[in-house]
């Protein structure tokens, strides 16, 4: 692949994927994200609890170094609700408040199923 193209066989050469590391933080240092357009309804979040409970935590918050949540903010609040202390994370190392704010637009879109309104700027954004 060019470096004007990205994708997983090239995320970044410079520095690791978020992925590849798992921490477990105190949910007291997670800060969940003022301005997140999306709304969840207390069904989805008795849904996210019972699927905590079914099966345990199986997918990690994503935060930047000072625990800003990025994704996951609807599995933070199951966290809180369940009373738990610690929950596993992967952080965003290194990012700039630009690829911050496309990550979470992209992740927004492609969560609410609207993946074909991404605007080239955030699809094609460069590390």
């Amino acid at each position: 692949m060019s470096s004007t193209q990205s994708g997983p066989a090239d995320a970044s050469p410079t520095r690791p994927w978020p992925a590849d590391r798992v921490e477990r933080w105190p949910i007291a240092r997670l800060t969940p994200y003022a301005n997140n357009p999306r709304l969840h309804s207390e069904a989805d979040l008795d849904k996210i609890v019972a699927a905590i409970l079914k099966w345990g935590w199986t997918l990690p918050i994503l935060v930047d170094e000072q625990g800003n949540v990025l994704a996951g903010a609807l599995r933070l609040r199951a966290a809180i609700r369940l009373g738990l202390k610690d929950i596993p994370v992967i952080v965003a190392r290194g990012w700039s408040e630009e690829e911050k704010r496309a990550y979470r637009l992209a992740d927004n879109q492609l969560a609410t199923g609207r993946a074909g309104t991404l605007s080239c700027s955030v699809t094609n954004f460069e590390i």
